[in-house]
């Protein structure tokens, strides 16, 4: 053991460096930005992404915020007056506004003097009105299509507020949602001036303002109510001040040491990095605590204390060598995937994991060698350890189990593939979900504007349709526009869709006018010469609406599906039953989907995929490292199931509880099976070690489980509470993770302590008994 002579002889150099490079590299931590927009979950080549590079290119930004201001029965003078002097401060003081739209200055399309041209004017003119001039503009307007739960409910009682963006600047230090988050912060800075306006504000900013800033202040409460529990937990399990503070402050210098590289790296935070401090507190604990431990049982049997170092590191190195590489393969599973958090989660965990097992040699150990823990006399000893035994509630645990062990090997296995078969069942009804309101309690005040905002008015949420002509002026060819009205006729029908808006609704308002304002000609025109005239003039009268819903080149037109804040589910039947009408009514379309709606489809997608193959990735490379090491195939596939059985029991709880799998969740197997197969790892390689030595494969159990059986049951303990601090969260998704992760933590102990030794009684791995 060289190396651990070369750290002893310069430990307290080794110290010094750990320190010193923890403190140089964790300066880093101090310019790590966060990131929790849509477009960074893609790489620029990415298709999703590039559709809507294009679609943003042609239309601009997609991203608006809406008011809602209710009257409540009070649509007055007055209240029309504070409501337009809430418009004009958010124009002139919010950033990045392209307009602010409202009644007060809404497009409205009138014939001049019964003439073919059209002037067009604001719906509501002025505020010199009687209650009952009130009244008539505010029915006429609730009555138009044009503005109907968009700008004002059907019943005339509220007033909506769109906000509309320019393009976000692409330079510059900030992430797009820096200068994203920038509109609602100074939004509600500017309502705390009108609380006399019942004001309900959504729209996907709101989201990403709200998502930031509660993101940032839980994963501070995260990272602290970890380290408490964990402080707790390793005081209780260890009683000791030295088994208490070594693994503690062990896995604190690597968690800076990761933070400090993933800044290093470029890389960005968001709700899955803020969790990466409490993956690295659970995964770096097991190897201090096991070193602690075995020296500890050594030293005080009189051992000195350089030869209890020595033992222990004979006894464990390789397991912990091992652990380490099955862990990080467990968390590089996510490399491959095509998300980026997802992947940048995958590298660096992976390199936590790492820099714990260099932090449990460079800090822990030298740091353990200088502990003073009076040996006991040589004869008392061996009592002492039977005492202590007997009475020490964790040792008396791992009794229990051993007794069914012994006794009903193939009993415990039958059981256990009864288990996996009833978890199957909750496993198929694992449904992914990505949208981030769906992840608030319905308690939540953001959701309740969210979910008051679709009730009464157009919905807070949209996705964006594209339909391509693929030539120029293509969209004003008449048989489009037809097929186009088609279209936006089955999508305002559609149970989905509260509202759709696009450049035939301007077409149709300049037809009525020019035809004395009938409203039997709010319609397209009937001959192809006068789409032409209808479209000239209405931006010769001053129209700008034309600049959102169509390209510059008329190639192209969009159309603005309003909706409720919808599921990632029913955004995909949405997405599928207008793909099959257009294939069946209308097939000459060429419609493509776009907008934050539409990519998190696809992160949903995405999603699914890195599930299965994460999972299969992680399989397959941590049993190769396991058939190696143990030089087996049976004894590496026998190591594996153990670890399989919390993945499935734990997804099909979750399956079973009805909770969605979001990007939280979606790591969960793969770490599970990385994590658990830690303890794994050191139960076969100590239960081998002790068959070795007396040739029974029931008394090498029970002295595999005395001896380690207690120590697996402690890191358990310790990274379980570690990993019940992610319940400390609004959101469904870390609030899942805790639970379950704490859960398959629990059975992968069970499946160490009972199922792995009941396989290896069963099939003997290491040959015939002596």
């Amino acid at each position: 053991m060289r190396l651990v002579d070369i750290i002893l002889k310069f430990r307290i150099l080794s110290i010094i460096l750990s320190l010193l490079l923890t403190f140089g590299i964790g300066q880093f931590m101090q310019k790590l930005k966060q990131d929790n927009s849509y477009e960074s979950f893609f790489a620029e080549g990415d298709p999703a992404y590039v559709g809507l590079q294009n679609y943003y290119d042609t239309y601009g930004n997609d991203d608006f915020i809406f008011l809602m201001a209710d009257s409540h029965g009070k649509m007055d003078v007055g209240f029309l007056k504070r409501v337009d002097s809430l418009v004009h401060r958010l124009d002139r003081e919010v950033s990045f506004v392209d307009r602010v739209t409202w009644l007060g200055n809404a497009e409205s399309v009138k014939s001049v003097n019964g003439s073919d041209t059209v002037s067009i004017s604001p719906v509501l003119e002025g505020f010199d009105l009687s209650d009952g001039q009130i009244a008539s503009v505010t029915a006429g307007a609730a009555a138009d299509p044009a503005y109907r739960n968009r700008l004002i409910s059907a019943d005339g009682g509220i007033l909506g507020i769109v906000v509309s963006f320019t393009e976000y600047p692409e330079s510059g230090t900030g992430s797009v949602n820096e200068f994203r988050n920038q509109a609602p912060a100074r939004i509600y800075e500017i309502l705390k001036d009108y609380r006399d306006l019942d004001v309900r504000v959504v729209g996907s900013p709101v989201v990403s303002y709200f998502n930031d800033r509660d993101i940032q202040e839980e994963g501070q409460i995260w990272v602290l109510t970890g380290l408490i529990g964990m402080l707790v937990m390793l005081a209780v399990t260890t009683r000791s001040i030295i088994g208490t503070l070594i693994p503690l402050l062990t896995v604190l210098l690597s968690v800076i040491l990761t933070m400090g590289l993933y800044q290093i790296f470029g890389f960005t935070l968001n709700m899955l990095a803020m969790m990466i401090p409490i993956l690295i507190l659970c995964v770096g604990i097991g190897d201090s605590v096991h070193l602690i431990a075995e020296f500890r049982s050594l030293y005080v049997e009189g051992v000195s204390k350089k030869e209890a170092l020595h033992r222990t590191l004979k006894l464990i190195s390789l397991p912990m060598l091992l652990t380490t590489i099955t862990t990080a393969l467990g968390f590089s599973s996510f490399v491959f995937t095509d998300l980026l958090p997802l992947r940048e989660l995958g590298i660096q965990a992976a390199i936590g994991s790492v820099i714990a097992l260099g932090m449990t040699f460079l800090f822990a150990l030298p740091v353990l060698s200088f502990t003073r823990v009076r040996p006991l006399a040589s004869g008392d000893a061996g009592n002492k350890e039977k005492i202590t035994r007997r009475y020490d509630v964790f040792d008396h645990l791992v009794r229990l189990t051993t007794v069914p062990v012994i006794k009903y090997p193939g009993v415990i296995i039958i059981l256990a593939a009864v288990a996996v078969a009833a978890a199957s069942f909750g496993v198929m009804n694992l449904k992914i979900e990505t949208a981030f309101i769906q992840d608030l309690p319905v308690t939540d005040p953001l959701r309740q504007d969210f979910d008051y905002v679709d009730g009464r008015m157009g919905g807070s949420m949209s996705v964006e349709l594209v339909a391509d002509t693929g030539k120029e002026n293509g969209v004003k060819d008449l048989r489009f526009i037809r097929d186009l009205e088609k279209l936006q006729n089955y999508l305002d029908g559609h149970p989905l869709v509260l509202q759709t808006s696009s450049f035939l609704d301007q077409m149709k308002q300049v037809n009525r006018a020019i035809h004395g304002n009938d409203d039997r000609f709010y319609a397209i025109p009937e001959k192809q010469e006068s789409v032409g005239d209808l479209l000239l003039l209405y931006e010769s009268g001053g129209g700008k609406e034309f600049d959102k819903t169509v390209s510059f080149a008329y190639d192209s037109a969009h159309i603005q599906i309003r909706t409720r804040s919808l599921s990632t589910g029913d955004v995909r039947m949405l997405e599928k039953d207008v793909n099959d009408f257009v294939k069946r009514e209308t097939p000459s379309l060429n419609i493509e989907f776009t907008g934050a709606s539409c990519l998190l489809t696809w992160v949903a997608d995405y999603l699914s995929e890195s599930q299965l193959y994460s999972f299969i990735y992680a399989f397959l490379t941590i049993f190769a490292v396991m058939t190696l090491v143990f030089r087996s195939v049976k004894l590496g596939l026998l190591s594996m199931i153990p670890n399989v059985i919390p993945v499935v029991i734990t997804l099909g709880l979750v399956g079973m509880t009805g909770a969605r799998v979001n990007m939280v969740l979606v790591i969960l197997a793969p770490i599970i099976l990385g994590v658990c197969i830690d303890d794994t790892v050191h139960f076969i390689s100590r239960y081998r070690f002790f068959f070795s030595k007396c040739g029974s494969y029931r008394k090498a159990f029970i002295e595999t489980s005395l001896s380690i059986g207690r120590v697996l049951v402690f890191t358990t303990m310790i990274s379980g509470v570690c990993l019940l601090s992610f319940m400390n969260s609004k959101f469904a998704g870390p609030f899942t993770f805790a639970w379950s992760s704490f859960t398959a933590f629990f059975v992968a102990l069970v499946c160490d302590l009972m199922i792995t030794p009941a396989m290896i009684m069963v099939f003997k791995p290491f040959g015939k008994e002596k």
